[in-house]
């Protein structure tokens, strides 16, 4: 009998980021605490990965069918991801548990995702060259460049 200890992704990886300090419930990082690096994949996964004391899976979350994770940016409590089908996800980042979905945020496939500071707002990049700016609590588009 075999006990699986870790899983990888199965498919390219699209990103990969080191998560800021106090993401996912440890330092992340900070002086002296456990680093954790998050990578989004092809195959709809997504892992966070703390790399000290040694290298462990801490957060694994999958979404099907969906046309690939392809960014990822930070909330103190979340991830917000941007995907091939078009749309931005938010995962818990203890759980990987799928908070809310938000459709057409960029028609195509989100490119890009990123967090204003105070995270009151953020921003998605799409295939077709647009820049659309969020409102973080409604999730409402306020603006497109």
């Amino acid at each position: 009998s075999f006990e699986l200890l870790e899983e990888s992704h199965c498919a390219a990886i699209s990103e990969t980021v080191f998560a800021p300090p106090g993401s996912f419930g440890v330092n992340g990082g900070g002086e002296g605490g456990p680093k954790i690096v998050v990578s989004a994949s092809a195959d709809g996964s997504l892992h966070a990965w703390s790399l000290e004391p040694c290298l462990r899976s801490v957060m694994k979350a999958v979404c099907k069918n969906v046309g690939g994770a392809t960014c990822v940016a930070f909330t103190p409590d979340a991830l917000l991801t941007g995907w091939g089908d078009g749309n931005v996800r938010c995962h818990d980042s203890a759980s990987g548990e799928l908070l809310w979905t938000l459709p057409n945020a960029n028609p195509g496939g989100v490119t890009r995702v990123a967090t204003a500071h105070g995270l009151h707002f953020f921003v998605t990049g799409g295939v077709n060259g647009e820049v659309r700016i969020w409102d973080m609590r409604t999730r409402s588009m306020i603006s497109h460049l």
